[in-house]
């Protein structure tokens, strides 16, 4: 979605609406300002008055712009001492240079009033309002021009849009029907943005900030993760695998890691808190179901989320549960309550936990197996919270890492081992040997992804499932 759902409804009904967008230089304001312009009132029924850039650099930095907004209705307030440039090449459109002249409080409204019934306008844009206090001389009685704004706004029926550089709280907060404030952040040394929505007059905030992107030098709020079942299911379309590269299952991914997982990887998929498990789980997904598609084995080690039903309903999902017994191999420990009993099923290999080098050897007899059963590679993943949790001796733990990673690379195989939040020491030894090493966050309830190991850009997570399957789609975040 391009502008968050309540801001669009806040702006529905009875002109006459204020809004004020606050946020430091860079934080995509003005981008967010025309794309707002664009949504609500299409090409004929706004102004954008630019007090910083003409219309000419505004139509060159941001393209889309021409075909929805008329060159007239962008207003060039810059106040320049030099005659605007009248045609730009490479824009396939005729320039119309709009100017509009003031030098104290008369001047600035005489000429908006103007403007608004000339153009017959319902919103007007005044990015910034910082440079109109300062052409105005008002900057130190801003109280005044604010208030007749506010007082404009509401009495001739039209909707003002007010962007400043300001950060701090001010008495147009107050005055103003709503506030949208605009940050820059940052997660893993990558930079991100935000909305965060502060006030709307009258109507039900959904949520208190979105994480947003400028990719393609247009605005993009990010919704919250929600993952959806396919309303016609289908088979799940492998992606083959090359001579050096084993497909994650998912394009986006394999473009993302110039080619997908190199053979012999050890991957840590490294989940962050308050990240949904239809979120992690979906992303192991996609390279399990590839590899089953492909008649190459499997062997789950499960985090404690996954139990044996959960993997079944995602072989339909996928579509392999016809090859669910053939290739996969399902770890369940006995450590349950006597009460709890485990399906029967052929994928499902029941394990008495005990010493773990000792039960490293069954597994890997397992492994062998399936190996020679099929000819085909293994791929393995495992759950390091279940690990934490049944085998108390850290060392070990560590030492069987090391065993996965170096059998891992011997075999020209794959390995994935997830660790959550919960296993936080493991975390640092399982980033230390990986040689992919992918990062899942959950921010404002959209869920992000990164590479740390091979370092990659942050990056939007979907599941797309018009295909009538899941496939993990990624939207860089600029």
């Amino acid at each position: 979605m391009a502008i968050p759902n309540e801001v669009i409804e806040f702006f529905k009904g009875d002109l006459g609406k204020t809004m004020l967008v606050k946020g430091e230089p860079g934080t995509g304001k003005t981008i967010f300002a025309l794309t707002l312009l664009k949504e609500l009132y299409g090409s004929n029924n706004g102004i954008y008055l630019s007090t910083r850039v003409d219309n000419t650099k505004l139509y060159a930095d941001f393209p889309w712009i021409s075909k929805v907004i008329p060159p007239k209705h962008i207003i060039d307030a810059t106040q320049s001492e030099f005659e605007p440039v009248t045609a730009r090449d490479n824009v396939d459109m005729d320039y119309f240079i709009n100017t509009l002249k003031y030098s104290d409080r008369p001047s600035f409204l005489g000429n908006i009033y103007r403007m608004c019934d000339e153009f017959e306008v319902a919103v007007v844009v005044i990015d910034s309002w910082d440079a109109v206090l300062t052409q105005t001389g008002e900057l130190e009685n801003k109280e005044d021009l604010e208030t007749l704004i506010t007082d404009i706004s509401s009495k001739a029926n039209i909707d003002f849009i007010l962007v400043t550089e300001y950060t701090f709280q001010d008495k147009l907060d107050y005055l103003v029907d709503s506030v949208i404030t605009m940050q820059r952040g940052e997660i893993g040394g990558r930079a991100l943005r935000t909305l965060s929505v502060d006030k709307l007059r009258g109507v039900r905030r959904e949520r208190p900030s979105y994480l947003f992107s400028l990719e393609g030098g247009i605005f993009n709020s990010l919704e919250p993760f929600n993952f959806a079942y396919p309303s016609e299911h289908k088979r799940f379309e492998p992606i083959n695998d090359t001579p050096s590269y084993f497909s994650s299952g998912s394009e986006d991914l394999d473009n993302v890691l110039d080619g997908g997982y190199p053979l012999g990887s050890f991957v840590f998929l490294d989940v962050g808190k308050d990240v949904p498990q239809d979120a992690f789980m979906n992303v192991l997904m996609q390279t399990v179901a590839n590899f089953m598609h492909q008649e190459n084995p499997v062997v789950m080690f499960p985090t404690g989320e996954v139990s044996p039903k959960a993997m079944k309903a995602n072989s339909y999902l996928y579509g392999f549960e016809d090859k669910l017994n053939e290739l996969m191999n399902f770890i369940e420990f006995t450590y349950l309550p006597d009460e709890v009993g485990f399906e029967a099923e052929e994928y499902i290999r029941t394990i008495e936990p005990g010493d773990l080098m000792a039960d490293v050897t069954e597994w890997q007899k397992l492994w062998n197996k399936l190996k020679e059963d099929t000819g085909n590679p293994v791929l393995n993943t495992v759950g390091f919270d279940v690990f934490d949790y049944i085998y108390k001796s850290k060392d070990e733990i560590l030492k069987l890492m090391s065993i996965l990673a170096r059998s891992t690379a011997d075999a020209s195989s794959l390995t994935i081992a997830l660790g959550r939040d919960s296993t936080e020491n493991i975390n640092k030894y399982l980033a230390d040997i990986s040689n992919i090493h992918i990062k899942l966050e959950a921010l404002s309830g959209s869920i992000v992804l990164y590479g740390v190991k091979p370092r990659t850009e942050l990056y939007y997570l979907g599941i797309d499932v018009s295909a009538g399957y899941p496939r993990l789609t990624l939207e860089p975040i600029v």
